[in-house]
């Protein structure tokens, strides 16, 4: 239904005026008209009060642990309204359930949705219980709350129990061997030091332990088995022992890679080039001479030969400033020697490996 209209409203107003004789000059200095009376079976039931507004407390459960009896911890549980509570009885009140005194612990606190491994919060001074309260009455005023809300006290004076080593990790005498080695520090020593290996240490920690006990060795006397002479000389005897593998790798590779003609090429390229004969010098200016005869590299040989570099693969050891410098070749020439020769090793190892391979696969081949 639509609202009244302002027209509606005033002409409404206008006859409940006419309806009360509100429009006679005299109204004014009526009297009222008398309320009628309320009937009896009202009186006796008087309206009911409005009930007040309930102050909202902040009640949380804490849980504090115990003293231990026969092993087995203790856990104490108290419901603390903690917007009464002074913080000073607060910590009173823990520690008398704890039965320890207030001064001689420190404590922690934990919510009850923080994780096993979070830290605990302090809780020692007046200060961090009222931080602590703060953050309680918070969760409490939260309405979207759904798990009980409770407080987890800790005791952060117990030392943490101590990790076990696995039992991978240790040997049949650590111990043994660690005091030993330690009693055997060379500083310590005066006169001759012999270097024992890991072995005899052992050995003689064994020796000396209680299940394995040989009459006189101690920390200051070997058993027989391990005298200092015979360590000497047994350090003095080893050498090392240079192992010539060359051989028996190449011929173990040669058997390995049958039909696999690069493997072989490959590996033994760079031994092969030492032992074949080398390429002399006066072969590459010949054919540069002969492409380029106005630059007459024939001229260079006997300044070459004086320099040292009678074959093809000395040039690779120089660069261009040698060749212009101490052999006084022009500088337009120095790039197609360098090239040359470079080419002439290339291709003399190409023709080299391809024989060789030629002769591998003759060998290989099954007779028909």
């Amino acid at each position: 239904m639509p609202p009244p209209t302002n027209q509606q409203c005033a002409v409404a107003g206008m006859q409940y005026a006419l309806d009360h004789n509100f429009a006679n000059p005299g109204f004014h200095h009526m009297q009222p008209h008398p309320q009628p009376p309320i009937a009896l079976q009202y009186q006796a039931h008087p309206a009911p009060a409005v009930p007040k507004c309930l102050a909202v407390t902040h009640v949380v459960n804490v849980r504090v642990p115990g003293p231990t009896h026969d092993g087995a911890p203790a856990l104490i549980l108290m419901d603390i309204n903690i917007d009464t509570i002074d913080p000073q009885d607060f910590l009173t009140q823990v520690c008398a359930c704890m039965e320890v005194e207030v001064d001689k612990v420190k404590l922690g606190w934990k919510a009850f949705n923080a994780q096993l491994r979070d830290a605990p919060n302090w809780l020692e001074t007046v200060d961090d219980v009222q931080k602590a309260f703060q953050e309680f009455q918070a969760i409490l005023d939260n309405k979207r709350r759904t798990k009980q809300v409770h407080m987890i006290i800790v005791n952060q004076t117990i030392e943490p129990a101590k990790i076990e080593t696995p039992k991978r990790l240790e040997t049949t005498c650590s111990e043994e061997v660690r005091e030993l080695k330690e009693a055997l520090r060379y500083d310590v020593h005066v006169g001759e030091h012999v270097h024992m290996p890991y072995e005899a240490v052992s050995l003689w920690a064994r020796m000396k332990t209680q299940h394995n006990k040989v009459s006189g060795v101690d920390n200051n006397n070997l058993p027989e088995c391990l005298k200092l002479d015979n360590l000497a000389e047994a350090t003095k005897q080893c050498e090392e022992l240079e192992l010539q593998l060359d051989l028996i790798f190449k011929s173990t590779l040669a058997v390995c890679s049958r039909g696999h003609k690069r493997a072989i090429s490959e590996v033994l390229d760079e031994d092969e080039d030492d032992k074949t004969a080398a390429i002399l010098i006066c072969t590459v200016l010949e054919e540069l001479n002969h492409c380029f005869p106005d630059l007459e590299y024939i001229q260079y040989e006997q300044k070459l030969c004086q320099q040292g570099i009678t074959y093809v693969h000395a040039i690779q050891y120089f660069d261009k400033k040698f060749f212009n410098k101490k052999v006084s070749m022009a500088p337009g020439s120095i790039d197609d020697f360098i090239l040359a020769g470079k080419r002439c090793m290339k291709g003399k190892g190409k023709k080299r490996s391809r024989a060789e391979n030629y002769d591998l696969d003759k060998e290989n081949q099954c007779p028909s």
